[in-house]
């Protein structure tokens, strides 16, 4: 199996299938926490949707 023993995120697995939220966007949380949050920027969700 392609992903047997591996950890995923939903949101890579988003980006491998094409799923999207219901406003049709892909959130990258996963990008986002050390991008934004962990460098002490303000937050702006925009460029992780």
């Amino acid at each position: 199996s392609r992903w047997n023993g591996q950890s995923l995120s939903s949101g890579g697995l988003a980006q491998v299938y094409g799923f999207t939220d219901l406003d049709g966007s892909r959130p990258d949380a996963w990008r986002y926490v050390p991008e934004v949050e962990d460098a002490g920027k303000p937050a702006d969700v925009t460029g992780y949707r």
